[in-house]
């Protein structure tokens, strides 16, 4: 099956499954075999999962993925022309419609953690978790080597290792 295998119904079911999104793929497995007679549950997910990791699916999604960033980028090439100044919330929606388009699980969480920088969550998060992290020390370690109980733990272990190799 090859590209140009795919029903007009296939390829509308996968351009409404990159606008919808991933979590909608029982509902566009749905609308492309309703005559299914298996229960919506797992086994009608693991269906739906496996048509969509097709490789014929999976290149045309591509292919589809590839020409709206390029769609993307001629609209952001033709405002830039316009000499409009970089504000942050225009930053912050192109990050937001990049984030959505790419699939590669890097660039999605660099492009997230750009967003978070940029918004400031990551900061709030951080100072938030080193007010309320506790902090464990180690003993010295010079005062457990003469410690009984190291001792009795040192016996035990030894004794351990010399049933292992008998």
């Amino acid at each position: 099956m090859n590209k140009k295998n795919l029903t007009d119904l296939e390829r509308i079911c996968v351009a409404a499954l990159l606008v919808l999104g991933r979590d909608s793929l029982d509902m566009v497995y749905h609308i492309l075999k309703p005559d299914t007679t298996v229960e919506r549950g797992e086994i009608f997910h693991k269906m739906a999962l496996r048509w969509w990791n097709n490789p014929v699916v999976k290149s045309f999604a591509n292919d589809l993925r590839a020409i709206h960033l390029q769609r993307c980028d001629d609209l952001i090439e033709m405002e830039s022309e316009e000499d409009e100044p970089l504000t942050k919330g225009f930053l912050i929606k192109e990050l937001r419609l990049a984030l959505k388009a790419t699939t590669d699980p890097g660039d999605r969480a660099s492009i997230a953690l750009k967003l978070a920088d940029l918004t400031g969550l990551k900061g709030k998060d951080t100072e938030s978790r080193e007010k309320e992290q506790r902090r464990f020390y180690l003993p010295f370690v010079s005062h457990c080597r003469s410690c009984k109980l190291m001792q009795v733990f040192k016996d035990i272990s030894q004794q351990h290792k010399e049933e292992i190799n008998l």
